[in-house]
């Protein structure tokens, strides 16, 4: 959207200045935006929309109109061409997709452990092993140390475990 606001102080002939004036904005917001600091807010938005009413808002907004300003075509885009929408790059596309069963378990405030699946392994062992983990690692110091595990549960609690200093 940055690139757009740009785009559209350009095509109007406004420095930063002249365009924050203009949609009743702070010189400062305007800066910020512009920096890529913050990004705009809906009021900024909206003021733009307002102020410019011939500018597409589904284009200002998302980029994936072939117009800038309505009735207006984009030079070297046919109206018939499908409008191409901005892709950002997938995250996890390098990532293989791995599932693991997780028993079904809770655990109280007080520190029991109840396990609903009586054939998986209790949630009390495993911590108990991770615990003895997390002693000989203290007891083989390297460059990298892991400095905290945190287990999440599906009740929506978690447990924290950090290393002893």
């Amino acid at each position: 959207m940055l690139e757009r606001i740009k785009q559209i102080m350009e095509q109007q002939h406004f420095n930063a200045s002249q365009f924050a004036e203009k949609i009743g904005i702070q010189r400062s917001t305007l800066s910020h935006i512009l920096s890529g600091r913050n990004k705009p807010s809906l009021d900024v938005v909206q003021r733009i929309l307002a102020e410019f009413p011939d500018v597409d808002a589904e284009w200002l907004l998302n980029g994936i109109k072939s117009v800038v300003y309505k009735g207006e075509q984009l030079m070297g885009v046919s109206p018939n061409q499908k409008p191409q929408k901005t892709t950002f790059p997938d995250l996890f596309s390098g990532f293989d997709a791995e599932t693991t069963q997780i028993p079904h378990s809770t655990t109280d405030i007080s520190g029991r452990n109840t396990n609903k699946n009586a054939g998986n392994k209790t949630v009390g062992n495993d911590i108990s092993r991770l615990e003895n983990v997390m002693d000989k690692m203290q007891d083989n110091p390297s460059s990298d140390s892991i400095e905290q595990i945190v287990l999440f549960y599906s009740n929506g609690t978690c447990k924290v475990y950090r290393t002893k200093n």
